[in-house]
């Protein structure tokens, strides 16, 4: 960000004054910014760097290394899904995440994003959405680009089925549902009559495919003792994939911690996959 002369001193001072509600970290970085020596400081204070306007003949770059894509073949294929809670404002961290995380299929659940907003498109991977209405938050399933992937097909504020090919290790294409419930005790029984919905659905695939391996993921609603009930393990084949920590993902002001997002998994991918962490 550059400023003219005439306001750099009070946007300085203002700067000044916020950061003393930071961490100790930022205020050393900004204050480190904010000396005339070091106008151009190879480390960033957040997106954003401060220097007085110039013309552009007075002035000096440094140039940056690129930032380098991890090589295809060290690619390691994660599976994740994430409850965001507004897409907009954390996009570039949903990016940063993907990329650190080496992670080729996401679930995100509540997007807020609306059918009139900007379409949802993360550099590197496919979009499928359902948008934010009426009831619904929102929610879209994230392919990498390089995986060969479909819509299968979807059912309203409910699940959006798309088929995978290309995961290694994978001799048949994977069937990924993205599943969002709606949450409150008002909304137990809807809940079960949808679980129904999902429970017919990984029905229907494995009579055309037996075997064929199946992955429901995203925001149940549901604690995993309550879910491992409904799943009817024994007549499905289905089971809650087993994270190798904490299996704790909503954390409220007041109340419990409570594990309600779930990777649901087929008899035919459990094994294969390495448990998520």
């Amino acid at each position: 960000m550059q400023v003219t002369k005439e306001i750099s001193s009070g946007l300085k001072r203002t700067i000044g004054a916020m950061t003393r509600l930071r961490t100790p970290k930022f205020a050393r970085i900004a204050r480190e910014l904010m000396i005339e020596d070091a106008r151009w400081h190879s480390r960033p204070l957040s997106m954003w760097r401060i220097d007085l306007w110039k013309s552009w003949r007075d002035r000096h770059s440094m140039a940056r290394p690129p930032v380098l894509a991890v090589p295809h073949k060290n690619w390691r294929h994660h599976i994740a899904t994430l409850n965001v809670n507004g897409l907009a404002k954390k996009r570039l961290d949903v990016i940063d995440l993907l990329g650190k995380e080496q992670i080729s299929i996401c679930a995100l659940q509540e997007t807020l994003v609306s059918s009139r907003a900007f379409p949802v498109q993360i550099p590197g991977y496919i979009s499928y959405t359902q948008h934010w209405g009426d009831g619904f938050r929102g929610q879209t399933l994230l392919i990498k680009s390089n995986l060969s992937s479909y819509e299968v097909g979807r059912e309203a504020q409910l699940y959006i089925h798309i088929k995978v090919s290309g995961l290694p290790r994978m001799t048949q294409p994977v069937h990924v549902i993205a599943v969002y419930l709606p949450s409150g005790g008002a909304y137990r029984r809807q809940r079960t009559e949808l679980l129904g919905k999902l429970l017919a659905l990984n029905r229907r695939i494995l009579d055309a495919t037996p075997g064929a391996p199946v992955i429901f993921l995203g925001d149940w609603n549901m604690d995993k003792n309550e879910l491992d009930q409904k799943l009817q393990t024994p007549t499905t084949g289905l089971r809650i994939y087993k994270p190798v920590g904490s299996a704790l993902t909503r954390f409220p002001v007041r109340g419990f911690s409570r594990d309600i997002d779930h990777m649901v998994v087929s008899a035919g991918t459990y094994g294969i996959f390495r448990r998520p962490e």
